[in-house]
């Protein structure tokens, strides 16, 4: 037999009639006696939280060397850029060399220029660059090699040539010069099918 207050029957999900002990919460549970209520634990009660620990704060000391720490890495990861870049950079004063460097005309001298390509094996045919009098670039494809050209002038734009073999001729040679005033002042060769040198 059940002990305690009894509240009566009570239709359960499975249709049958249950009977069960009063509990706070029930309807008529605040008119149960004390000797009702004698053995049953107290009503429960969730446990107080403890209030979130606050961390513990850092001295300034060690914030103000952690930033002087940063900024020192950032200064010398600048400075190392700098010199790289300083080093790597070349001098403005100085102009790219590529092959032989360019023939120089002296300022306000009339001078006859010569640029001149020939190829090993027959039927070669190439391409060529070169400056001309007014100090512009001239492209030529399909030109037939041995090739030339003469101009007279009077400008000091530097004197370049460029030439290449697309076809024909054999796998051996190709050279370009360049001739001032009868002189050969810059001449280069380069190997192969598809040589290209460059004056």
């Amino acid at each position: 037999m059940r002990t305690g207050l009894m509240l009566g029957s009570v239709a359960d999900f499975d249709g049958f009639e249950h009977t069960r002990d009063r509990v706070p919460g029930d309807i008529g549970y605040e008119n149960a006696t004390a000797s009702d209520l004698a053995g049953r634990p107290p009503p429960y009660t969730p446990p107080a939280y403890a209030p979130p620990a606050v961390p513990a704060r850092r001295s300034p000391a060690v914030a103000v060397a952690v930033i002087l720490l940063a900024v020192l890495v950032a200064v010398v990861l600048l400075a190392g850029l700098l010199v790289v870049s300083r080093s790597a950079a070349p001098d403005p004063a100085v102009p790219p060399q590529v092959g032989a460097p360019p023939a120089a005309v002296e300022p306000d001298a009339r001078i006859q220029v010569v640029y001149e390509i020939t190829a090993s094996g027959p039927g070669s045919v190439g391409e060529v660059s070169y400056t001309d009098q007014d100090g512009d670039i001239i492209r030529r494809s399909g030109i037939s090699l041995p090739w030339r050209t003469t101009f007279t002038t009077g400008r000091q734009s530097p004197l370049v040539l460029h030439a290449q073999r697309k076809s024909g001729g054999d796998a051996k040679w190709v050279t370009c010069s360049i001739i001032v005033d009868g002189k050969v002042v810059a001449s280069a060769t380069e190997q192969g099918r598809y040589a290209a040198p460059q004056c």
